[in-house]
């Protein structure tokens, strides 16, 4: 899958459902600026340092991505 969303930004906690044994993640196509969804079909494409931390909490139903921001702003999917 892709996520578009300009609120994944530094500090942001991510939650993605996992239903595959063995899923991996990858991270690509960064961006220092765009909408959400990137609906206008651009963005400025950025190179980025990534430090990733992950954590698999099982028994907890997840249907789509959510995320929290430690900003005054905090949107869910």
């Amino acid at each position: 899958g892709n996520l578009d969303i300009r609120d994944l930004a530094a500090g942001t906690s991510l939650y993605l459902p996992v239903e595959v044994a063995g899923a991996l993640f990858s991270i690509g196509d960064t961006h220092a600026a765009q909408g959400d969804g990137e609906v206008c079909g651009t963005a400025i494409e950025s190179a980025m340092a990534v430090t990733a931390t992950f954590e698999l909490i099982k028994g907890q139903p997840l249907a789509m991505p959510r995320f929290s921001t430690p900003g005054p702003v905090t949107r869910h999917l």
